[in-house]
């Protein structure tokens, strides 16, 4: 919708439409888009109303405000959300208002929002003379923890706030992913009478991607948790078990990023502004997901002294070196000696990172 009126100019709008969507989220992306789109084009502050079902009803101020010509608009706009919810009486007085008006299309606009169009039949026909219904019974948001919301909302499912949390983690921002795993989701609760997915559902069908179990690895190191560290390398591991060394690529690359993002923080007044920047151009992921990182390391940064960064930063440049000689050999061995090998070299890792700090 919000391409529909960006394409249009105001005076070749409809007078009428009625909008259909289960989701409240999305119903309330479409009413900013409809704020955003008449912002400059009308009086905003005196010829666009909303109303919607804990508004007070005042029929003579919707009377007057729909018959009255404006002084300084070419339309007046009027936002009514969940006619469905609202007091039969404003329904009844639409439905005679659209019956009896004949320069309607010359005063106002009218965009009417439903959750279901069964409940409001009649109007659904008289809209249809002169307006557009547009239904909307798909998630349409780019922003995942968004769309998640729309998409339940539209299938009647609930995630309990844990399990949204873990679900938008464990398909690390893949929106190819995203619809698998919610379909995965979906089938499984479909039946169910109450469609509650908690946060062991989702631990129990949706398997972790591996970038987010490398960056619950990293936060262990950043939190000089060396033990667990050491503790999640099966993990890490089993859910890799590559035969060449992209795996370790991608561990090495990945501690490297938070301690260069302790270096850019600690290097100079504009550190926090140059190590989010960095972050920006390292990590391919929606804004939300890099300020959650941010402030993550942030908190790091407290538990290494720029020494002891320099220090972890050499000896990861050294053991990059070794996984880049140890390559040829690595293609040699076998797949289950491979995984052994990753497995030894990350413990090697571990222990040479602790050795570089403090709690060495």
């Amino acid at each position: 919708m919000e391409k529909f009126l960006s394409n249009k100019k105001l005076e070749e709008l409809k007078p009428a439409y009625l909008i259909q969507s289960r989701s409240d989220k999305i119903i309330d992306g479409k009413i900013r888009e409809i704020k955003s789109y008449f912002k400059d084009k009308i009086d905003f502050e005196n010829d666009l109303k909303i109303i919607d079902e804990n508004d007070y009803l005042d029929l003579n101020f919707i009377f007057n405000f729909l018959n009255t010509l404006s002084f300084f608009s070419l339309k007046k706009v009027l936002i009514i959300k969940n006619i469905n919810k609202t007091a039969k009486e404003l329904l009844n007085y639409l439905l005679e208002f659209f019956d009896e008006s004949s320069n309607l299309k010359d005063n106002c606009i009218i965009f009417i929002f439903a959750n279901d169009l069964r409940k409001v039949a009649n109007l659904a026909k008289c809209i249809e003379r002169f307006g557009e219904i547009i239904k909307i019974d798909y998630a349409i948001s780019e922003d995942l923890k968004k769309r998640l919301t729309e998409k339940s909302e539209l299938d009647g499912v609930k995630f309990t706030p844990n399990a949204s949390s873990l679900f938008i983690e464990n398909i690390n921002g893949d929106p190819i992913l995203f619809e698998i795993e919610y379909q995965k989701l979906l089938s499984y609760i479909y039946f169910e009478p109450k469609r509650v997915i908690t946060e062991n559902i989702v631990r129990e069908l949706i398997k972790r991607n591996i970038e987010t179990t490398i960056f619950d690895f990293v936060d262990c190191i950043g939190m000089k948790k060396f033990k667990d560290a050491l503790n999640m390398v099966n993990d890490l591991v089993e859910d890799y078990p590559t035969t060449d060394n992209i795996f370790l690529i991608k561990v090495i690359n990945s501690i490297y990023r938070l301690f260069k993002f302790l270096m850019y923080y600690k290097s100079n007044k504009n550190g926090p502004k140059s190590s989010y920047d960095y972050l920006l151009k390292t990590i391919n992921a929606k804004p939300y997901f890099i300020n959650k990182i941010y402030k993550k390391y942030q908190g790091f940064e407290k538990k290494y002294s720029y020494e002891e960064v320099k220090k972890v930063l050499d000896t990861l440049n050294i053991f990059d070196i070794k996984r880049a000689q140890s390559l040829k050999k690595s293609y040699l061995e076998d797949s289950s000696s491979i995984i052994l090998n990753n497995k030894t070299f990350i413990i090697n890792l571990i222990l040479n990172i602790q050795l570089a700090t403090k709690s060495g």
